[in-house]
Parts: C-alpha cells; structure tokens; sequence
C-alpha cells in the first residue's frame, strides 16, 4: 500500500496487488495429513526444511500462553463469499480471523453520488460466521479510496460559500453517515477496526517534535478539486484532531455490540522505520496522546503495517532488526493494544539501503528464500517476546500468495506465504510455524 519511505497514491492499489487469481485450496497431500514436527518420532527423521511436513499455521498458537491472540489473513471478500476453488476452507484451516482487503473501505461501498451499498459487507459477514472466522475491520477513516468529487460536493455551495466551521459539520455528518451504515450492516460482529488507517506523515513537525499528519500540501497536491486520484484529506477540512475524534465517536456511537468489546485501533507504516530512528511510531504515539486529551476519545490499539524487505546486506539487515525490536518497546509501553496488521516481505539484494536490487520471485535462491523465512520467524517471535501478553491483539499476513506479474503492488515479488494460486507452500511457511511456536 506504499513505498518503503513515502506515502504515494500506489496505496490505493495494495490490496488488489496481493489478490490471487482462481485461488485454489492447498493439494490434499499437504493439508489433510500434515507431519506433527512439534513431537519426536524415534522411529524416522523429520525433514524440517520441508515445508509440508508442517501443520495449519494457527495450529502452532499456544492458546494458553496467549489467549486474545488472532493470527489473520488478508483476502478478497468476492473470492471468499463465492468460495472460488475453495479459497474459504483454506484460510478458515489456517487463520483465526479474516480481513478484508477492499470491500470494507469507503470507496468501495459509497458510490460517487454518495449512495451507500452494503451487500457485500453483509454477505461477507455471514460467510465468515458461518465458516466460524472472526472479522478484522479495514478501515473507516482513511484519505485514500475515497469519493471526493462527492465530498468536495458536499461543501460547495454556489449561492453562499460554507465557513470553515459548516464544512467540519458537512463532513462529520458525511462520516457520522457512513461509520453508521458500516456498523448497522456488520451488526456487531466486527469487534476491531482500523478506524483511522495512516494519519501520519513522513515529515515536518508539530510543535512537539512529532511528524505532521497526511494532507494535500504534504503529499504535494495542489489542488483537491482533482477528484481522479480517489484521494480526500478529511483532516484538511475537519482538523487534524477532530477529524480522528470524530471517527472514534461515530465508531463508539453506532456498534451494535457490547461497548466494552469494541477495539479501535490507529494503524499506520513504516514504524518500524530504521533512517528515523522509529520517529514515526514514537509521533503516533505522541498523537494519540493529543486525540485523547479531551478525555473523551479512547484509542485502544496501535497497527503497525510491516510491508517490510529482508537484505542481504548484513549491516543493513541488523539495523532493521534493531529497529523491529524498538518498534515494538515503543508499542508495548503505550500501554495499547499491538497488532502486526498487514505484514508482508520483499528481499533485497546488494549493499545498498536505497539501491539494491528489488528480487522477483523467480529470481530467489533457495538461501534467499531461507533467509527471508528466518526474518520472518524473528519478527513473530519479537513481537511475543516483547509485547505482553494482555496487549496481543495479533498479526495478519497482508498477501498470502506471491504476488503476479501484474500487480500493482510488489509486483513479481515473493511476498507470500505460498507460491501463486496456493499451488505450494513456500520456506516462509516454516517461518511463520517456527514463529508462532511460542
């Protein structure tokens, strides 16, 4: 959903980056007689390079040591109602909760009239409880994938221009509106959410040395009456407290459950960022705690995205772990619920932080592979280590498959957990078993 270092309009585009064509469930050989490699068999030696000779995923969850911990994965929501090639029974045999990569999102359920379809979300939610996944909701506030030619829309009024103050109202009735409908068609069952999804920028300061939050003059757009990109910085016109504090409130407002289940995370990328020392984690945190000080608004939780890249570069490769491991002390004293939202991983080769080469898939040796296993096995088994055990909300894998030629996120690259199309199970497999092994 971005480039390592900047926010660019290719966020829109993650998610249909990662989506696989014709999903197919794993071969049977694979998933119906899975090896137990957690017990010794004295008789014959386990291959444990071998990643079919590995369990379903979330069966390697100690649930007793971490009892709120979801391991989720991210699909396409048309994909899993229509259950194509059995992509549902694969994720329900391997995850504990769902996320859905689009159809949860603004522009995808507001047309550009502002007309409201929930169909699919509601179709969504039945499949999943009927498949006995719990859902992860992505997102409610977000600047990306929206309808701007209708939101600007809102706040034009030929006759007499709005004041500032009319259009923050404008636009907190239009958010109230649609929070409402999102929570009226999950009915409940979407206790999570992402209900602010990247607010902060890479750059500039706030006067408590935290970064700036995302807007047009940040992200160099001149003129927000260009409606092509989908792009709508609420935050511009409702201010960069409000705008989150109003979220929060339509979010707590209208869910349909028990109150005290509902968890609102902020979620975010690059906090794991290495050229900054982590400033960007250390600015949500310090925005969280602005939010927050009307003693209304409560935040519950903090995403970190994780679209991250393993590199052959040793030094390298040490200062990024250094700065996982930072990231998630950071995290862990907020005192907030941590969840790893949307992790996925590239390699790159050469001694270059900026310039090395960016490896397909094709293009992987099989140490390669092997070193990006091991990656992430360090970051599942950090996050445990160091995060407590009441802050565990969980971690999702943003792209189970590798992604195709033709994506428009990573494309060709060796993001997955398995190859395309789920024909095989990759050597990250056996660093998510080895990871969730705790």
């Amino acid at each position: 959903m971005k480039k390592f270092m900047l926010l660019t309009l290719s966020v829109v585009l993650c998610f249909a980056a990662c989506k696989k064509d014709d999903e197919n469930p794993l071969p049977d050989n694979q998933e119906t007689t899975p090896t137990d490699t957690t017990k010794t068999d004295t008789t014959k030696t386990v291959d444990l390079t071998n990643p079919n000779n590995y369990r379903f995923l979330k069966t390697y969850i100690d649930r007793a040591k971490h009892p709120g911990f979801k391991f989720s994965g991210a699909l396409d929501v048309t994909e899993f109602n229509k259950n194509t090639n059995g992509v549902r029974d694969t994720v329900t045999a391997h995850f504990d909760e769902i996320v859905a990569g689009n159809a949860m999102k603004y522009g995808s359920v507001v047309n550009s009239s502002g007309k409201m379809n929930f169909s699919r979300v509601k179709r969504f939610v039945n499949d999943a409880k009927a498949a006995g996944l719990t859902i992860y909701g992505h997102t409610l506030a977000w600047h990306s994938q929206q309808q701007p030619g209708y939101l600007l829309g809102l706040m034009t009024n030929e006759e007499e221009p709005l004041t500032p103050e009319q259009k923050r109202d404008t636009l907190a009735w239009a958010m109230d509106r649609w929070i409402a409908g999102m929570m009226e068609a999950t009915d409940g069952y979407v206790k999570a959410w992402d209900v602010v999804n990247e607010a902060i920028s890479g750059g500039g300061n706030d006067g408590n040395g935290n970064y700036v939050l995302q807007n047009y003059e940040n992200n160099n757009i001149s003129d927000p009456s260009n409606v092509s990109s989908g792009v709508f910085y609420w935050q511009a016109f409702m201010g960069d407290l409000e705008y989150v504090r109003t979220a929060v409130a339509s979010a707590r407002k209208h869910f349909k459950g028990n109150a005290d289940e509902l968890k609102l995370f902020v979620n975010d990328y690059n906090l794991e960022s290495d050229w900054d020392d982590n400033k960007k984690v250390k600015s949500l945190v310090g925005w969280i705690k602005k939010w927050e000080a009307d003693g209304v608004t409560k935040i519950d939780g903090i995403g970190t995205q994780m679209h991250v890249s393993c590199f052959e570069d040793a030094k390298i490769q040490k200062s990024i772990e250094n700065h996982v491991v930072k990231m998630f002390e950071i995290m862990a004293a907020s005192g907030k619920l941590c969840r790893i939202s949307e992790l996925d991983m590239g390699y790159i080769r050469g001694n270059s932080r900026w310039d090395g080469k960016k490896l397909k898939t094709s293009e992987l040796t099989p140490k390669e592979h092997k070193k990006m296993a091991d990656f992430y096995e360090f970051i599942i088994k950090k996050y445990f280590e160091i995060i407590p055990v009441e802050q565990q909300y969980g971690i999702c894998q943003w792209c189970l498959t590798d992604a195709p030629s033709n994506s428009g996120w990573r494309a060709s690259e060796p993001v997955g957990i398995w190859t395309l199309k789920f024909k095989d199970r990759k050597a990250a497999y056996i660093g998510f078993a080895n990871g969730l092994s705790n």
